[in-house]
C-alpha cells in the first residue's frame, strides 16, 4: 500500500511525462500559446509585405501592357499617318467623336481598340465584308497588337469582353495626343481635366492623375486605377500610369 501511495505522489510531482530518454513526450499550455503568439506575429509581418510585393508584380504587369499598346498605337500612326480615334461610330461610316480621352470600360471605344489594333473582329475572326469594315481606321488589316487572354475578361454576359490589366480592372483610360503638338494638355481635353477612374472592386471611390500645366511630354497616355483602394486618397496613391 505504501509503495501505491509513494509512487501516486512521485508521478503528480514530476510534472510532465517523459519517455525512456527521459525526454518530455508532450508540450505544456505555456509553450502552446507561446508558439501561437510567435506565430501570429509572424503573420501579421508577412501578410502585409506579401500584399505590397503582389501589388508591386501586378503595377510591373499593368506598366508592361500598357507600354506594349502604346507601340502599337504609335505603331498604327506611323502606318496611317494619324492616330486612331477609338471612340468613332463605326456603324455610321467611322465619324470621330473628337474626343481625345476614351474608357475601355466602355464597350464602343474597346470594341474598336481591339479592331484597329489587332486587325480582326474582338472574336479573333476576319473583318467581313459590310460596310462597317469598308471604311475602317485600319483598312489594311494590319495585325499591330496581339491581344491574349490575360487582357480579357470573358465574365459576365457583355458582348465585347472587358479589356482588364493586371489588377482585373476595366476601367482604363486612354488619352491621344490630337493636337499633334506631342504633348497631351487640356487643348486636347478642350479645357478639361482627365477621367477619373475607378477601382473593379469598390466602384464607389475615384481618382484621376494631376495633368500638368505644361500637359504631359507624350503622344499616348494609359492609365487606371490599380490596387483596391477604400477612398479617393487611396485610389489616388494606387494610379498606374504609363508615363511614371
Amino acid at each position: 500500500m505504501n509503495d501505491i501511495y509513494m509512487k501516486t505522489t512521485l508521478n503528480r510531482t514530476r510534472g510532465p511525462s517523459r519517455g525512456p530518454s527521459g525526454r518530455k513526450t508532450g508540450f505544456t499550455l505555456i509553450e502552446l500559446l507561446t508558439v501561437i503568439a510567435v506565430i501570429g506575429v509572424l503573420a501579421a509581418i508577412l501578410i502585409p509585405t506579401m500584399s505590397k510585393v503582389r501589388q508591386s508584380a501586378n503595377n510591373s504587369r499593368t506598366q508592361a501592357q500598357f507600354s506594349q499598346w502604346i507601340t502599337a498605337i504609335e505603331s498604327f500612326k506611323q502606318e496611317y499617318g494619324y492616330y486612331p480615334d477609338f471612340d468613332s461610330d463605326g456603324d455610321g461610316g467611322w465619324n470621330p467623336s473628337g474626343e481625345a480621352a476614351v474608357s475601355l470600360q466602355s464597350e464602343r471605344p474597346r470594341r474598336n481598340f481591339i479592331e484597329i489594333l489587332s486587325g480582326r473582329m474582338p472574336d479573333g475572326a476576319r473583318f467581313q465584308d459590310n460596310p462597317r469594315y469598308r471604311e475602317h481606321p485600319n483598312r489594311r488589316r494590319i495585325s499591330f497588337y496581339s491581344f491574349s487572354e490575360d487582357d480579357f475578361d470573358h465574365s459576365g454576359s457583355q458582348t465585347i469582353p472587358y479589356i482588364v490589366d493586371a489588377f482585373n480592372n476595366n476601367d482604363i483610360v486612354v488619352v491621344v495626343d490630337r493636337t499633334g503638338n506631342g504633348i497631351i494638355d487640356r487643348e486636347d481635353l478642350d479645357g478639361a481635366d482627365l477621367p477619373r477612374v475607378s477601382p473593379r472592386e469598390n466602384v464607389n471611390v475615384s481618382a484621376r492623375p494631376d495633368l500638368p500645366d505644361r500637359g504631359i511630354r507624350a503622344g499616348v497616355i494609359i492609365y487606371s486605377a490599380g490596387a483596391r483602394a477604400n477612398s479617393d486618397a487611396g485610389v489616388a496613391e494606387n494610379l498606374v500610369k504609363s508615363w511614371q
